[in-house]
């Protein structure tokens, strides 16, 4: 039998007629043969599930390219596409099947206990069974929500709305919600960054981006409560406060009589934000010293205890370059802006020479600057070989020479450049996994001690079972990692297994 509704009349009154049998059924508490006819529900709709799985893993194995008719590729396996951590299909296809059965259960079942427990059962099987590829469900739902949030999916603000609902509810069947927060916060700090080098002095220029940010966290507080966004809704409040610290800080410059600096700043708070690689003793222009000084002064006089730890890879900056009598102005990063200033004036510096003056030691991240400078879609930098020819090449050499390429024209007078994406400057998925484990082990050391302290003697099982209910937003811990963390604590001497039962640990004060 279809779950599909008909639209012919003589269909919709026989489904009419099926409910109020169902509702008479219910009414005169015949429910034994509810049971089955549930699990059988269940079972189709975890056979559909597995089929979206199953696209899945078909695409991930789909060839980059089709090999031309009569050519091999030497007896090997065709080169795959490389796997990233978003899959828009597949969370699509999965928010439509659960509103599929959502509403089959809300037009034909009337929400019975047994229907919605066999949707939520089934869809727990779904999103949390065995990940397909190298990344975690919980890693593509929060890839899903970045692209809708921003403006990927070309969505208005009500479907932004509906579709953060709908997400919110594949969300609560995870059980792996750390995964879904560390990575999720990772890709927020990109957008709100990006909405605050984007607008002036307050967010209102931003629109409904931020009101669309804060509106999807609300909803994930109150599926998991407010330790689980407490640093999200941190970094929300650091962007709203930075616009009036900027503010308070030009008036201090205007009253002091110093010349006007464009220059502004973001304090981030640590503990809210992903932590960002930055190169020490970077460098900077002139300009940007003093605007740098400038701040800290003013900053100090507030907050005297506070130490100020600059971030470069997170900031942008406005140039303007002038070739062949053209003026453009160029949207670029902070340390993009830094390298080119080093050209200025027309001076030709090799990869050792621009090392040294950068003073940065990260010999990637310089190559990954040179290659968004010169290779990539504006080559507003020139590259030669040592013996002072054309170089065509992408690779960045230490022989290679440097120089402003006078030759660089341009349609459009206001070019933004891409920053490169480097290992050195991006936290990898390995990385945050990595972070999310040790995070794990606090959380639940946290929980045990705090539940040891309150009854000061409990058996295993109570105890593991009393941490699982007070994890419950966070996710399911595995009860074998609540057993080690309950090991690690007895050998830091915070609990002690009692002399008399083996099974039962004792809480030291």
């Amino acid at each position: 039998n279809s779950f599909n509704g008909s639209s012919s009349n003589s269909n919709n009154n026989r489904r009419l007629t099926n409910r109020e049998l169902y509702q008479n059924k219910l009414a005169g508490d015949h429910t034994k043969g509810l049971q089955p006819m549930a699990d059988l529900y269940q079972s189709h709709i975890l056979k559909l599930g597995m089929d979206i799985v199953e696209s899945r893993k078909a695409r991930l194995m789909q060839p980059q390219q089709q090999q031309p008719p009569g050519e091999t590729n030497n007896g090997k396996a065709p080169p795959s596409k490389k796997e990233k951590n978003e899959d828009s299909d597949f969370c699509k296809d999965l928010i439509a099947l659960h509103d599929k059965f959502s509403n089959v259960n809300r037009e034909t079942f009337c929400n019975h206990a047994y229907f919605c427990r066999a949707l939520g059962e089934s869809f727990g099987k779904i999103i949390n069974m065995t990940n397909v590829g190298k990344f975690h469900n919980a890693e593509l739902l929060s890839s899903f929500c970045d692209r809708v949030l921003r403006g990927m999916e070309k969505l208005n603000q009500v479907e932004v709305e509906q579709i953060s609902t709908k997400i919110i509810q594949l969300f609560s069947y995870l059980t792996d919600k750390d995964i879904f927060a560390e990575t999720y916060r990772v890709q927020l700090a990109k957008r709100l960054l990006t909405i605050n080098n984007t607008t002036s002095s307050s967010l209102s220029s931003s629109g409904n981006d931020f009101e669309a940010e804060k509106s999807l966290i609300s909803k994930l507080k109150a599926q998991c409560g407010t330790q689980f966004t407490s640093k999200m809704e941190g970094m929300l409040s650091d962007l709203e406060l930075g616009a009036e610290q900027r503010g308070k800080f030009k008036s201090a410059l205007a009253k002091e009589g110093k010349p006007k600096l464009d220059f502004g700043v973001q304090l981030l708070t640590v503990g809210h934000w992903p932590s960002y690689k930055s190169p020490e003793n970077f460098a900077v222009t002139h300009e940007m010293q003093a605007g740098m000084e400038a701040y800290k002064s003013w900053y100090n006089q507030y907050h005297q205890n506070r130490k100020i730890a600059w971030v470069y890879t997170q900031g942008s900056a406005n140039v303007t370059a002038i070739f062949a009598n053209k003026t453009y102005d160029l949207t670029v990063s902070t340390l993009q802006a830094v390298v080119l200033n080093s050209f200025s004036g027309g001076r030709t510096l090799n990869f050792d020479d621009l090392k040294q003056q950068l003073n940065l030691e990260d010999e990637q991240m310089l190559r990954g600057l040179l290659h968004s400078l010169c290779c990539g879609k504006h080559r507003v930098i020139a590259k030669r070989s040592a013996d002072g020819k054309a170089s065509s090449s992408k690779k960045i050499s230490s022989n290679d020479l440097f120089m402003a390429n006078r030759k660089f024209t341009s349609k459009f007078r206001k070019i933004r450049i891409a920053m490169p994406t480097l290992a050195s400057m991006e936290a990898t998925s390995a990385a945050s996994m990595a972070k999310v484990e040790e995070e794990r082990k606090v959380v639940i050391e946290a929980a045990i001690v705090r539940i040891m302290k309150a009854r000061k003697t409990s058996g295993h099982q109570d105890l593991v079972s009393e941490v699982l209910k007070q994890l419950t937003f966070f996710g399911a811990p595995n009860p074998r990692v609540i057993k080690r963390r309950i090991e690690d604590l007895i050998d830091r001497e915070y609990l002690e297994r009692s002399k008399d039962e083996a099974n039962t640990y004792n809480y030291l004060a």
